[in-house]
């Protein structure tokens, strides 16, 4: 049965999409033509000061009051800002005071360069989330391996063939258990022993997708696990992508460009993102190349076509071809994707959202069926987005706290940490404050409860 058994209250003679767009009237800069605002205009009035008043991290609060802060310190009026943005000046204005979120990435992307910032800057915050301290210092530990592999001068031990294939094995496999605690303590002398090997030049041809496996399914994951900063993801990547090269097979080169156009997307880089893939020629589909097929036309094929406001139709119907063909690969993908049907109704949720469709994220929540997918930081994501969607939608708050529960089950730090699940937990805490499921894990979640 699918897991998802509450569905938004239908308004006879109205579309799903036009009822998304209803709801999301009050918040949508959609809802209204920017054309119809002067706002590329200079105007002669000066933006006035903001209120500095110190808000929580990671909420909406926090992030409208950094938005108004830059923008005052380039002294621009909320008007330019907007038509720049492609966004109009009274959503900004809602953003700004922390009555709306902004939970589309093409409005970040448009927002973030009518600032002139990068746009993870914006979304990078900073969580009084628990548990983050071991992170801190194995990032560090990760970017400077990294940093030596670049270089050149790895500064690590030489190893035989079949010892660093164990390796690179078991970091897989535990970080597909989600067990990150344990893939950090090995990551960073596993990324110097590699290229160590590497530079003394033998097995290269066995050696060398071995690195661009390790990089894209664990360096990647656990890079993203940690919040690290989009330059020392892009680092990985970079790296896994010369390694492909060196490698000149289509399966390594496709795999790292997978990699590469995906942390690209989280970054903003929507273009090179785009430039990346179709400067790829995908390898033949095999059972040994479905999973990377999958993941590559359903998550930055698919969310690259939805943030520019496209329809993602027809990339996430190939994917769903290939992954009925196949099925769920789980740990038997050799490449290390494992994805399958479940990882694409995710991703047609996914793109649902990002178009600002909230009705139909919620009718494809309901084909779903998170259990089928053998990994549990993808069934954690189902449930995180799950209790998204139905917040956005204003469904029963019962079945939101439930869904943010199941995902706090299986990997509470990521629950803990993304902002824009934080700010809907918070959200929830206003239309049922007296709940006190929703009160404790606000509580584990470190969240502010003002």
């Amino acid at each position: 049965m699918p897991a998802l058994t509450w569905a938004a209250n239908l308004t006879p003679g109205v579309t799903s999409q036009a009822r998304g767009r209803m709801r999301l009237s009050m918040i949508n800069p959609r809802s209204v033509h920017t054309e119809d605002h002067p706002a590329c205009v200079l105007s002669p009035r000066r933006p006035r000061a903001p209120d500095l008043r110190g808000k929580e991290a990671g909420t909406v609060e926090a992030a409208g009051e950094e938005l108004r802060k830059i923008r005052f310190k380039r002294g621009l009026t909320l008007e330019v800002v907007a038509g720049l943005a492609g966004v109009s000046a009274g959503f900004l204005s809602q953003v700004e005071r922390g009555l709306a979120p902004l939970e589309r990435l093409q409005h970040w992307k448009g927002i973030a360069a009518a600032l002139g910032v990068p746009l993870w800057d914006l979304l990078r915050l900073e969580l009084p989330a628990p548990g983050n301290g071991h992170t801190v210092s194995t990032t560090e530990a990760v970017q400077d391996a990294l940093d030596a592999a670049k270089a050149g001068y790895p500064g690590g031990e030489l190893f035989p063939l079949p010892a660093l294939q164990q390796r690179v094995a078991r970091a897989l496999k535990l970080d597909q258990q989600s067990r990150f605690r344990e893939v950090g303590r090995v990551l960073p002398e596993l990324i110097r022993d590699l290229h160590t090997t590497l530079a003394a030049g033998r097995d290269l041809g066995t050696l060398l997708p071995l690195g661009v496996l390790l990089h894209v399914q664990v360096t990647r994951n656990w890079l993203a696990y940690a919040a690290a900063h989009i330059d020392v993801r892009r680092q990985a990547m970079f790296l896994a992508r010369d390694l492909a090269r060196e490698h000149n097979e289509a399966t390594s080169l496709a795999s790292a460009a997978f990699g590469l156009a995906q942390t690209l997307t989280i970054g903003g880089s929507f273009a090179l993102a785009q430039t990346v893939l179709d400067k790829t020629t995908p390898p033949p589909v095999t059972r040994e190349t479905a999973g990377l097929m999958c993941a590559t036309l359903g998550a930055p094929r698919a969310m690259l076509i939805a943030v520019r406001g496209g329809d993602p139709t027809a990339p996430l119907r190939e994917a769903a071809e290939i992954a009925d063909r196949f099925g769920e690969l789980g740990e038997a993908d050799p490449l290390g994707f494992g994805f399958g049907p479940t990882f694409i109704g995710f991703s047609r949720v996914r793109a649902a959202l990002e178009l600002g469709d909230v009705d139909d994220a919620v009718r494809l929540l309901r084909t779903v069926q998170p259990e089928r997918d053998p990994f549990r930081a993808s069934q954690a994501f189902y449930w995180r987005i799950t209790g998204r969607t139905l917040t956005l939608a204003g469904g029963p708050v019962d079945e939101a706290v439930s869904a943010y529960l199941r995902a706090e089950a299986l990997l509470p730090v990521k629950l803990y940490r993304e902002p824009l699940h934080r700010e809907k937990l918070r959200e929830l805490l206003s239309r049922a404050p007296d709940n006190e499921q929703l009160q404790q894990l606000a509580i584990r979640a470190s969240l502010d409860q003002r």
